[in-house]
């Protein structure tokens, strides 16, 4: 088994039948089938992980790929007296798929490295997955998984105090005396760790479009267990890039660079075990016109104007951000189609304006001031 770039073959495993299931990683092209016909998987990464398993007498029976961008590694193997397939290793990834089918299942390394766990059952399918985090820096040996009965046990390096070792709450971590220690864990998998369902009340996600921006909000009810926010977009509705990720004190995204035809927005909330959980997905209609006429000087010294269409008579009022996020300036009541903006205690830098009605987001802009 091999192809066009590396492959590793890590560990290995055999049930009551004979059956044998490998795991490793894996570069490029690799067939999987030892026959004279081709099962091709191909990484995504510079290293992906493989799962294999042949029958008895060698015969292929079906191979999968996970990973993502840069690598993850498989180093060890087991099975469970029902038959279902625990792999554990390496995750170098910010964001790795782990569920190898059409679904996705995509756990959050906010670290260097971390050690992550999986489950599948006898056909590869998908199961569950969680890793151990956050902000530690593993190192690439000592790992190993055993099972028995619905306990799995799992042997790694550590190299940071600050290792999550319960990928549930509350956090565990262990002493850590330097260099690399090791631990040994043990989990019940009968409450697999990994099927956790994300305590999270989004009360609201929206996305609003402003000449060529779009300024997305979200009201969270509770963020104790979170670390941070994701806002991501699509041009199809299917496909999505991530613009930023943002700390849980700021509830806001401005997207400066706002695609000119229909696009989808939605929110990723991470926690501190590095899962995940998505808004429901909101769409942003192209503006064919934009509403600010002027604002001029920009970039200003002491004082600028900005002036917009307000034939409608209706009241807006201007807020002024810095780009931490932080509201340094509010002009309400404004009814006419032109607004000094005075410098005041307003220090040099870039800063964030958004004109709005009592309904609905009326325009967005920069302003810079010498």
């Amino acid at each position: 088994m091999g192809g066009t770039g590396i492959a590793w073959g890590n560990s290995i495993a055999v049930d009551g039948a004979g059956s044998v299931y490998t795991t490793g990683k894996f570069t490029g092209t690799g067939d999987f089938d030892p026959g004279a016909a081709t099962t091709n998987l191909i990484s995504e990464g510079a290293y992906d992980i493989y799962i294999s398993k042949l029958d008895v007498s060698g015969n292929f029976l079906w191979a999968q790929r996970v990973g993502s961008t840069l690598s993850e590694y498989a180093n060890s193997i087991a099975l469970d007296a029902s038959g279902n397939i625990f792999i554990m290793g390496d995750m170098y990834s910010s964001i790795a798929d782990f569920d190898p089918g059409a679904s996705v299942y995509n756990l959050t390394n906010i670290g260097t490295e971390a050690v992550f766990a999986a489950q599948y059952d006898n056909d590869g399918n998908f199961l569950c997955a969680f890793i151990l985090g956050p902000g530690h820096n593993e190192t690439y040996r000592n790992r190993h998984i055993a099972l028995l009965g619905s306990d799995m046990y799992m042997v790694y390096s550590f190299d940071d105090a600050s290792v999550d070792v319960d990928p549930c709450t509350p956090v565990v971590n262990l002493p850590y005396v330097g260099n690399s220690d090791i631990a040994v864990a043990k989990y019940d998998m009968s409450i697999c760790p990994c099927n956790i369902v994300l305590a999270v009340n989004i009360i609201s996600f929206s996305a609003e479009r402003s000449v060529n921006y779009v300024y997305t909000e979200w009201e969270i009810a509770d963020t104790d267990n979170f670390i941070s926010y994701e806002v991501l977009r699509s041009a199809d509705g299917e496909e999505y890039a991530a613009l930023g990720v943002m700390n849980t004190d700021k509830m806001s995204f401005t997207d400066m660079e706002a695609l000119s035809v229909l696009a989808y927005y939605k929110l990723r909330i991470i926690n501190q075990q590095g899962n995940s959980i998505f808004s429901e997905v909101v769409s942003v209609q192209p503006q064919e016109n934009s509403v600010i006429t002027e604002i001029y000087p920009n970039p200003m010294s002491q004082q600028t104007t900005l002036e917009f269409d307000n034939s409608r008579k209706e009241n807006h009022t201007l807020t002024l951000f810095n780009t931490q996020g932080q509201l340094v300036r509010s002009i309400t009541d404004i009814k006419t189609g032109s607004i000094e903006i005075k410098r005041k205690k307003l220090t040099s830098g870039l800063y964030f304006f958004q004109l709005r009605t009592d309904t609905h987001l009326y325009a967005i802009g920069k302003l810079i001031l010498q």
